[in-house]
């Protein structure tokens, strides 16, 4: 039995303001600025997991967190990235358009 408290858990507020300061005091507010020049799915995904934080659970917060940047990274991978078939050109180190591959025919 605590004593000077009625019970908290049927009030989420207060567990919710605590779980708000905890994150506040945790995070470094100087890189907000950093972090708001970033992209927007990189804002979108700190600030989701941030509110979530607040309103569900820090464990779930960083399973979604880590789960959305690692979506935007592979998504960002995937763009950046293409694929070829390899050919006995590119092994030989010449282009199909340079039958010597660079070399002089001399």
């Amino acid at each position: 039995m605590t004593v000077g408290f009625r019970n908290l858990s049927a009030h989420p507020f207060p567990q919710a303001a605590i779980l708000f300061a905890v994150t506040y005091n945790m995070s470094e507010w100087r890189e907000v600025t950093t972090i708001l020049k970033l992209s927007k799915a990189d804002v979108i995904v700190w600030i989701m997991t941030f509110a979530l934080i607040v309103l569900a659970d820090l464990t779930v917060a960083v399973e979604i967190g880590m789960l959305l940047a690692a979506l935007l990274y592979i998504d960002r991978v995937s763009r950046r990235t293409t694929v070829a078939p390899v050919t006995e050109e590119y092994i030989e180190g010449r282009s199909p358009s340079d039958p010597a591959g660079g070399k002089d025919m001399d």
